[in-house]
């Protein structure tokens, strides 16, 4: 039986630790070339290898990783036609202000669910990002730049741990909105709003 170079790959639930595998007789080698959208969600992963995803899936429009175990995002490269990252429900503390040069046109990002404090304003530099995700975290400190992004879905959940209360989850008076049509807020604390 022959099979054709697919354009989606499904590794969901497959207990997959390390990830890509290096360069032999390997599915990467095989099948990689044509693949635009690669699921590997609830695995074991624990690292994202920026490099190995480049050289390994050069065509990649979508990358959907949630629900393992990554810890941190290492060993920048850029994946310069990269629509959709779904990293949500894993184990960041932090996305390097570097990741986000290595993304120039991600529409959707999903960072929701991790354990990240603090957002770098690098992250206001994605000018193609419409669906951002990031409930579900410890953030302390947002950019107030991402207001200025050009958002049609902005998924929050901060307000619990902020000490004062915030008094507002919205943008600026003179940030546009008119472009974004989802505001989800799991706030629990606000006091306030406009």
């Amino acid at each position: 039986m022959r099979i054709h170079k697919p354009k989606i790959v499904d590794l969901s639930g497959n207990l997959i630790s390390d990830w890509p595998q290096p360069q032999n007789d390997s599915f990467e080698e095989k099948y990689s070339t044509e693949v635009e959208s690669l699921i590997l969600n609830g695995n074991k992963l624990n690292t994202l290898n920026m490099q190995a995803v480049n050289e390994s899936f050069s065509k990649l429009i979508k990358l959907d990783l949630r629900s393992n175990n990554i810890l941190f995002i290492s060993q920048f490269a850029a994946l310069p036609i990269l629509e959709v990252l779904d990293l949500g429900c894993n184990q960041l503390t932090r996305v390097p202000a570097k990741f986000f040069e290595s993304v120039p046109n991600l529409s959707q990002l999903y960072l929701d669910n991790n354990q990240i404090e603090f957002l770098p304003p690098e992250l206001c530099d994605l000018t193609s990002l419409k669906h951002l995700a990031i409930q579900l975290n410890h953030f302390s400190y947002i950019p107030a730049s991402l207001f200025y992004l050009d958002l049609e879905s902005l998924g929050l959940e901060w307000f619990n741990y902020l000490e004062p209360q915030i008094r507002s989850p919205f943008p600026p008076k003179n940030a546009p909105s008119d472009t974004m049509t989802t505001l989800l807020l799991l706030a629990r604390r606000m006091c306030e709003l406009d």
